[in-house]
């Protein structure tokens, strides 16, 4: 059975409004997914300077050690296994930036998803004039 023109402008008029309260929740969530990427890169930029103050800071232990051995003219049998130690710790809090890539390809392909949506939803709109043209098209194309 067909529906009668009310129910038609009723459907129509309720999924128009569901498509315009999408807006705000898409610009929301893009948002959110801006400051995650903000967050990765100061987390990621903090891992890197981290990683580099202990590792400097191993290094400067290692070669007060070394230098103590050398003055004291002691056997540096045990040296060689704390600098083995010691290289390990090094390397165990190393910056390895392949580590978050994987989550920085996610985060940036959430991102693009959402920013394709929102455009999905204006240019629907657009379609039903509800917006005007002029919020979807590039600024270098000239207004239809």
């Amino acid at each position: 059975m067909p529906l009668d023109a009310a129910t038609k402008a009723a459907y129509r008029a309720l999924d128009t409004a569901a498509l315009l309260a999408l807006i705000p929740v898409l610009r929301e969530e893009a948002k959110k997914a801006i400051a995650q990427l903000d967050h990765w890169v100061s987390s990621q930029t903090a891992l890197q300077e981290g990683g580099a103050a202990v590792a400097e800071q191993l290094n400067e232990t290692l070669a007060v050690l070394k230098q103590r051995i050398d003055d004291s003219k002691e056997d540096a049998t045990g040296f060689e296994a704390l600098k083995e130690t010691f290289r390990k710790a090094r390397d165990m809090v190393a910056f390895n930036p392949a580590e978050g890539e994987e989550f920085k390809r996610i985060l940036l392909a959430s991102m693009d998803d959402i920013w394709k949506r929102e455009r999905a939803v204006r240019i629907e709109l657009e379609n039903r004039l509800i917006l005007p043209r002029m919020l979807t098209k590039p600024p270098d194309e000239p207004a239809p």
